[in-house]
């Protein structure tokens, strides 16, 4: 992880991650999250956006998740809106 990122446990136990990463002109936000058991590891990574601007860099990654594994990530832009975002 370059960026900030975000942590949540769900009700069965799953760690979610969710963070900013930016790297050779490339920014992005991605998420992952732990199987049901508590040996798991983080499983694959998922590219949530992805953009080359610096206007739409991603910043400040909040992440929530539900009791079934479901969950939301919002991020913020650095651009010129005071409130500009994604869910």
């Amino acid at each position: 992880m370059t960026g900030s990122g975000d942590l949540a446990q769900d009700a069965k136990g799953r760690l979610h991650v969710a963070w900013a990463s930016s790297e050779q002109g490339v920014s992005c936000g991605v998420y992952a999250r732990t199987g049901t058991r508590s040996s798991s590891w983080f499983g694959r990574s998922t590219t949530l956006f992805k953009t080359r601007s610096d206007e739409h860099e991603p910043e400040n990654v909040t992440l929530a998740a539900g009791a079934d594994g479901r969950g939301v990530a919002v991020w913020g832009e650095p651009g010129p809106e005071p409130n500009a975002g994604h869910v």
